[in-house]
C-alpha cells in the first residue's frame, strides 16, 4: 500500500486441487493473473505425476489405518448410546442459535465401551 491506503501491486495464485487417496494435492496453474508458461507448466505436471505415484504406492497403509480407527470410533460410539438412556435436559441459546442439551443415566445392564478411541 502507498501513502494514501492504495492498494499498489496485488498478488495471486491460482490452483486445481485434486484429491487422490484421500489426500488433497494443489497444481498451480497462474501466478498474479498470468498463466505458467509452458516450461513451469511442465514442471507442474512432472510434481503432480511424481507426487500422485508416491500417494497411490504410500498412501494405501495409511488410508487402511484411518478407516480402522473411524470403524472402531463408531463400535464405540453405538455401544455409548446403548450403554445409556438419553434424554434432554434443557435448552438454551448459544451465538444466537438454539440447542438443546442431554443427560445420559445408566440404562440396566449397561455396558461401557472397553477400547477407547484414540483422539
Amino acid at each position: 500500500m502507498d501513502n494514501d491506503g492504495r492498494v499498489k501491486s496485488v498478488d495471486s495464485t491460482l490452483h486445481d486441487v485434486v484429491i487422490s487417496h484421500g489426500a488433497p494435492y494443489s497444481r498451480l496453474l497462474a501466478e498474479d493473473g498470468r498463466r505458467l508458461d509452458s516450461g513451469q507448466s511442465h514442471r507442474e505436471e512432472e510434481r503432480m505425476v511424481r507426487e500422485l505415484t508416491r500417494s497411490a504406492r504410500d498412501g494405501s497403509g495409511e488410508q487402511r489405518a484411518f478407516q480402522e480407527e473411524l470403524r472402531d470410533r463408531r463400535v464405540a460410539m453405538r455401544q455409548l448410546s446403548d450403554a445409556f438412556h438419553w434424554t434432554l435436559h434443557g435448552t438454551s441459546m448459544h451465538c444466537g442459535q438454539p440447542f438443546g442439551y442431554s443427560a445420559p443415566v445408566r440404562a440396566p445392564g449397561g455396558v461401557l465401551p472397553r477400547k477407547r478411541p484414540k483422539c
